[in-house]
């Protein structure tokens, strides 16, 4: 019930806002948007209706030609995060076209950046790997180099996925040689786990194993501290496929000491699984049944949050209907 109400009141004040905009300038309302947009960033429906709104009112703004794509951008970004493909898609391609039309090279390589990432996301890599090399062209062209790293980085991850894994590694470590050029850390990271992954899908488990083991060390001074869980993770992957069980659960139990924190269930459950099948593979069977069943609550854990996030989203849906309906109807009274 307070959530519920709690919503009522994030609507009521985005009609409020809405509803000044014949008595307030339109700069009003502009910079009101931009403050509940930062504001429900991560509510993935709400900033899809806010952005919407943001566009409406500075699609004819030639002034605000920046401001527009990047609204485009954040449209396609939260409909992609709602499972919204095709709306995620027009809005990247609004995006494109509007910074093709207003010569912004920047932002048109994030415009194929996000274009791509939606191939990625419906498996679609030759697609996905053609725009990710539209966009190097561009950042490379602009001498954005951190830019050209990351774009070089989501090719290699764009071969990985088509088994071209020769083509793979050597996108991967154009990446890692330029991070390593820029003393970008977290970027370096990123590339030593990319590259770990090729070397596993190639079955090469010792080359996977000492490339985690060093985005783990680059990750330690992070303050991302679910990028390090995430390498422990790596690395007890890794350990537990060359035979070291007792190696695989000493880096779960790292991981879970980061994970408990944020309460992420479903990386929390995996961990114990490994856990218990490593107790299991040294048929040390009590503690194997005790991790069992701790993967087992955690897994009901997974399926409660799914459905809470399920009947929150339902109501999203719904509050965000009848407030549009609510809006058009103050307009056309207006």
């Amino acid at each position: 019930m307070i959530y519920i109400k709690k919503h009522i009141i994030l609507w009521y004040a985005i009609i409020c806002c809405l509803f000044l905009s014949t008595a307030y300038p339109q700069s009003l309302n502009y910079d009101q948007l931009k403050k509940l947009i930062k504001i429900h960033a991560n509510n993935a429906d709400s900033s899809v209706f806010l952005n919407v709104q943001l566009v409406k009112l500075i699609e004819k703004d030639k002034s605000k030609t920046e401001d527009l794509i990047i609204a485009y951008l954040d449209l396609s970004e939260a409909n992609l995060r709602i499972g919204n493909i095709p709306e995620a898609m027009t809005y990247c391609s609004n995006a494109a076209l509007t910074s093709q039309k207003h010569n912004n090279s920047y932002l048109l390589s994030r415009s194929y950046y996000s274009k791509a990432r939606l191939y990625i996301n419906q498996e679609k890599f030759p697609e996905a790997i053609e725009y990710y090399k539209k966009g190097l062209a561009i950042v490379e062209k602009l001498g954005k180099k951190k830019e050209t790293a990351q774009f070089l980085s989501q090719i290699g991850y764009g071969f990985a996925n088509l088994n071209q894994l020769d083509s793979a590694i050597f996108f991967q470590e154009k990446s890692l040689h330029m991070r390593e050029l820029l003393n970008d850390s977290i970027g370096m990271a990123t590339s030593f786990s990319n590259i770990g992954y090729v070397y596993y899908l190639k079955g090469e488990v010792q080359k996977t194993r000492d490339y985690y083991y060093k985005a783990a060390d680059y990750r330690k001074s992070s303050p991302d501290k679910y990028m390090l869980a995430s390498s422990f993770i790596d690395c007890a992957s890794a350990e537990q496929e060359l035979g070291n069980p007792l190696k695989c659960i000493e880096l779960m139990q790292k991981a879970l000491d980061i994970i408990k924190v944020s309460k992420n269930f479903l990386l929390e459950s995996n961990c114990y699984q490994s856990i218990a099948y490593s107790y299991e593979n040294m048929n040390q069977i009590d503690s194997a049944y005790k991790y069992h069943k701790l993967f087992k609550a955690t897994n009901d854990s997974v399926f409660n949050q799914n459905n809470i996030k399920t009947i929150s989203n339902l109501e999203n849906k719904y509050l965000l209907s009848s407030k549009q309906n609510e809006i058009d109807l103050l307009s056309e009274k207006k």
